[in-house]
Formats: structure tokens, sequence, C-alpha cells
């Protein structure tokens, strides 16, 4: 299956899907890079984001559905349809770039402690 699109009707970009400067994986329910659309400022924050993280730590978050091409209905959300609607993943302490499960301890980043 071919990648989608770079750029919709709208001007709004996919997501990098293979993003060199570390920081976030992409994961979603459309592959390729179908249903990550992102409006432009928040393209700027998702790599502004994922740079900082990469200085911090070599585990990535993870960055999922944001929108269709041109807005259409991203079922089964509700929004998801302007490009500024992001899921994403919190960073596993094993580092896989798999879902976590909050409600086992050892899956999910511990708190920074001061």
């Amino acid at each position: 299956m071919a990648n989608a699109p770079v750029q919709d009707k709208r001007g709004f970009f996919v997501l990098p899907q293979k993003y060199e400067g570390g920081g976030y994986y992409v994961y979603g329910t459309l592959g390729q890079g179908r249903g990550q659309y992102s409006h432009p400022r928040m393209l700027t924050l998702l790599i502004s984001v994922a740079n900082q993280w990469s200085v911090l730590d070599h585990r990535k978050f993870g960055v999922g559905n944001v929108s269709l091409a041109e807005g259409a209905l991203f079922k089964p959300h509700h929004s998801h349809r302007d490009g500024l609607q992001v899921d994403v993943r919190s960073v596993r302490k094993d580092g896989q770039e798999r879902p976590c499960d909050f409600m086992i301890r050892n899956m999910i980043v511990r708190p920074l402690q001061n």
C-alpha cells in the first residue's frame, strides 16, 4: 500500500513516519500516515517536543491518530477533524513501542523526582 500524499488540500501535512530526529514513533488505526494529517502548528509542536524529549531520553512516545485528509469523519472519533487533536501514547519504562496499561506499575514512566 502506498504512503499517503504528503499534503492535503487544506495545507495540512502528514506527520513524518520515520522521524530520524528521534523522540516519537507513529501508530494508528490507518497505516502509512493516512490518519496523521496535522495542522502546521500541531506538526511544529510535535516535532519540537520530540526533539526536546530525545535530548532527555532514548525512549520514544507514540503519536497516533490526528486527522484524515480534508478533515473527513474519523470514526470512532468525534473530533480529530481539524488536525489539532492527537492521540499520544506514554513512554514505557521498558522502551517498547507499544500501548501502556496504567494499571501495571512497571509499564509506565515513573514521575521525575525533585
